[in-house]
């Protein structure tokens, strides 16, 4: 799936709420904001998703934004410095869902699906629009599938 795909399948949903779409010198303060914290930068990918939505919040989960108007609630560097293993282990979160955060780690550019209890990487994707398209369950019928698999194994 392509991130143009993607932002197409939220803007049908119609259930969610997103922040203003971000022009490249708020990006640019935000990773630096990053940098600044010692958290690793964005991917490209990800930034394109910035572009068009500042964050996003559903009933299924939330991807962090950049705050610098306080006008969307999810930051990622300071949701990113209440979490005491992302420094550690030099992911960076971008959001979560009821159960698992989405993290991108760098050092392998991949998008993980962490397990929140445990910490375990459930899923990777080298896409930001896969790994978003998991959180936000924007193809339902695959996110059943994929519950369905993970609560079937031993």
């Amino acid at each position: 799936m392509l991130i143009t795909d993607l932002i197409n399948n939220i803007l049908r949903q119609g259930d969610c709420h997103t922040g203003p779409s971000l022009q490249q010198r708020s990006i640019i303060s935000g990773q630096k904001q990053l940098a600044l914290n010692n958290f690793p930068m964005l991917p490209k990918d990800f930034i394109c998703f910035l572009h068009h939505f500042n964050g996003l919040t559903t009933g299924w989960g939330v991807i962090f934004g950049f705050n610098p108007t306080g006008s969307f609630a999810y930051d990622i560097a300071h949701e990113n410095a209440l979490l005491e293993f992302p420094r550690r282990q030099r992911i960076l979160i971008l959001g979560y869902d009821e159960y698992s955060y989405l993290a991108y780690n760098p050092a392998r550019h991949l998008y993980q699906i962490i397990d929140k209890d445990t910490r375990e990487v459930l899923q990777a994707y080298s896409s930001a629009a896969a790994a978003l398209e998991h959180i936000l369950k924007t193809n339902y019928e695959q996110y059943l599938y994929l519950s369905l698999i993970h609560i079937s194994e031993p």
